[in-house]
């Protein structure tokens, strides 16, 4: 027959009577219990509990406080317990107290009596494996997860940890013995989240997760993972035909003897031309000659805030090539030939869009004669031709005839109208030479046909030639017309509220932003900015990803970033930036608070005005959608100090980073806030940074 009463103090700290789950109390009664269970069966002194619960500065009243948890909690483990009697579970002992554990009133107990049975001597492996994972079921995290505890009171929950990574160990052990490895896959998964650092047990998953493949029929030369991240193709592409042909001789020739390197062309071109849009096109292509994986990142070489670090996107490809984070190396230079082992003789295609210059390249070539990889960029990379034998392609614009298809494909098939007599076809070669056959100019341009399809090209053509007239010289490289002619013309077609979203857009840090957040960003009213976003979607200044975020591309980003310069003021993109960085923190502090793993140790500042938080209703899933743009938030609170402190929105992300095993991302997040700290001279912040990070 179960016990009335049940806890759980491997994982997050529960406690059950009768089937229903008790509310344990105030936070500091919780660590105290914690405490006790962590450490049943063994008294712990008065003086010892005071240290666990305050460390060196304990109230006066910490006796008193202590008898008076030790009430509640007896009342609250025993209902019917008689007024100040000891009960069953919570013992005095001498001048401090010990939780005396029931038959199958405590998961670790329980664990402990499974495990000692496990190494009973002359026991059966299987039996033994048996008993095992009977005491491994029993573990749903970290130790009292979620709650916040002295450096001393948290080494004692973390011993419990380590004697859960001990016996996963021992299990694997017997499990690899008995060909039976994916027997602790789970197991062993959970201790290497729980203790990253645990040697043995990291060691412990490599060696089962390559026995499991192994036994399944695997073959060890085979990946682990075979990433497919290539950028979805563009269902308008068009032309290209001699482009097009020339990379498909390439690689026709790529297992010709002699070559002892991976296939490198290097496309170059202006911003706008259509570099990317060729080379994924021609990447869907031929990508099933590159069964071993294709890999793709945005170097972002053409951003004024920073290019992608080579050692940001060498752990990219590590993580995509299935290595987790205890493999792989501290030192770059042990990453680099990591990385050339797991790409050598293989067959992978390798994307790299926005490359600055030839250094960002080369540690990230694949170590394979039968490997391809395709490099965009603004400029030539002569030196990757001179010293890796780089094939390069000059990306130019399409002739008249192509740039003819290209806009009348998006105006048929967008616009769902076909271009009208002889004066159309005039005016619409009028609007192509406007746009200097430039493709993301023609794009734009059959957006806004789309958007009203009463539209005349004369009045089209007529907007384009004032606005060409209004703008000065711009360095689009040999030979090509400037595109903010396009630009300068949609961006005159927006109301002045629109306007002066579309300028701050450019100061957004991250991938992009929501609606919510883009109306803090603008301190406007939701309905009222999403009527804004909606006309600069309209015009192709913007666009919304199937994640929900608004964003500007290169071109019109950079355009954008110019008016704001022309326009606006360092305050105003303080200000901007406040809003944003709070609108990010306060919503992270409901979500994290919804999540309940962890009581946060801060209440964020009071908010500015037009700030409007989030109030998520699925907070793993908000923190999953919105990961990207809060570590940026966190880098950029981190640099600036604009509105918060960076510190209070790292400790707000790093339980979900941590739960979702992106470790190295929450190394990142920790460090940046905790080298904030330190320079602002925060005390408060940098310790509880350094207790989460365990040091």
């Amino acid at each position: 027959m179960p016990a009335a009463l049940r806890l759980q103090i491997m994982g997050p700290m529960r406690v059950w009577l009768h089937g229903v789950e008790l509310d344990t109390g105030p936070h500091q009664q919780r660590c105290l219990l914690a405490l006790l269970l962590a450490r049943a069966g063994h008294p712990i002194s008065m003086p010892e509990l005071i240290g666990l619960l305050w460390g060196t500065e304990p109230p006066a009243s910490a006796v008193n406080v202590i008898h008076k948890y030790v009430g509640v909690l007896r009342r609250l483990l025993e209902p019917a317990l008689e007024p100040r009697s000891a009960g069953s579970y919570l013992v005095r002992h001498s001048n401090g107290y010990c939780f005396a554990p029931g038959a199958g009133t405590l998961d670790l107990a329980e664990f402990r009596e499974l495990v000692d049975a496990a190494e009973a001597t002359g026991l059966p492996d299987e039996d033994a494996l048996a008993r095992y994972a009977d005491a491994l079921r029993l573990c749903h995290g970290p130790a009292g997860e979620g709650l916040t505890l002295t450096a001393g009171g948290a080494a004692v929950l973390a011993a419990v940890n380590a004697e859960f990574c001990a016996a996963t160990v021992a299990a694997a052990d017997i499990a690899l013995r008995g060909r039976q490895p994916s027997r602790m896959l789970n197991p062993l998964r959970l201790a290497a989240g729980m203790a990253p650092l645990h040697d043995p047990v990291h060691a412990s998953l490599l060696i089962v997760l390559a026995a499991t493949e192994q036994d399944a029929g695997v073959p060890r030369d085979v990946p682990v993972a075979h990433p497919a991240q290539l950028p979805p193709d563009l269902p308008l592409f068009t032309g290209r035909t001699a482009e097009l042909a020339a990379l498909g001789d390439l690689v026709a020739g790529i297992r010709e003897t002699g070559r002892t390197g991976p296939l490198v062309v290097a496309a170059s071109g202006t911003g706008g031309v259509g570099k990317t849009a060729l080379a994924i096109h021609f990447a869907h292509r031929v990508a099933g000659a590159f069964a071993d994986g294709q890999l793709y990142l945005d170097l972002r070489g053409d951003r004024e805030d920073g290019t992608l670090p080579t050692a940001d996107a060498l752990l990219c490809f590590l993580y995509a090539l299935g290595v987790t984070r205890s493999a792989i190396p501290e030192l770059y230079e042990a990453r680099m030939g990591l990385y050339r082992t797991l790409t050598a003789g293989r067959r992978i295609l390798v994307m790299l869009d926005n490359v600055r210059d030839s250094a960002q390249v080369r540690p990230l070539l694949p170590n394979s004669s039968q490997s391809l990889v395709l490099v965009m960029s603004r400029r030539p990379l002569l030196g990757l031709a001179a010293f890796d034998g780089a094939y390069l392609l000059r990306v130019g614009l399409p002739d008249a005839a192509a740039a003819r298809e290209l806009f009348d494909r998006r105006l048929t098939r967008r616009a769902n109208r076909a271009t009208g007599g002889p004066a159309d076809r005039e005016t619409l070669d009028e609007i192509i030479g406007w746009c200097g056959r430039l493709p993301l100019a023609l794009a734009i341009q059959g957006a806004r046909f789309s958007a009203r399809p009463a539209l005349t090209p004369q009045v089209v053509a007529a907007e384009l030639r004032d606005s060409t007239r209004r703008l000065g010289a711009f360095d689009c490289g040999p030979g090509l017309s400037d595109p903010r002619g396009v630009l300068s013309w949609a961006y005159r077609q927006l109301s002045p509220a629109t306007a002066a979203l579309f300028r701050l857009l450019s100061v957004v840090p991250g991938p992009g932003v929501t609606l919510a957040a883009c109306a803090s960003l603008a301190g406007s009213p939701a309905g009222r900015t999403l009527a804004e976003l909606d006309e600069l979607t309209d015009l192709a200044l913007v666009t919304e990803d199937e994640r929900g975020l608004f964003s500007t591309g290169s071109l019109a980003g950079a355009y954008a970033e110019e008016l704001f310069r022309a326009v606006g003021t360092p305050a105003d993109k303080r200000a901007a930036i406040s809003r944003l960085l709070q609108h990010h923190l306060h919503s992270s502090y409901h979500a994290q608070s919804a999540l309940g793993r962890e009581r946060l140790p801060f209440t964020p500042p009071p908010l500015l005005p037009g700030v409007v938080p989030e109030r998520p209703g699925a907070p793993f899933a908000w923190f999953s959608s919105r990961r990207a743009e809060l570590t940026e938030a966190v880098r950029v609170a981190a640099e600036l100090g604009y509105g918060i402190a960076a510190w209070q929105l790292a400790l707000c992300l790093h339980p979900f980073l941590e739960s979702a095993g992106l470790l190295q991302e929450r190394d990142d997040v920790l460090g940046w806030a905790l080298d904030a700290a330190r320079r602002d001279r925060d005390p408060a912040g940098e310790a509880h940074i350094l207790r989460v990070q365990g040091t």
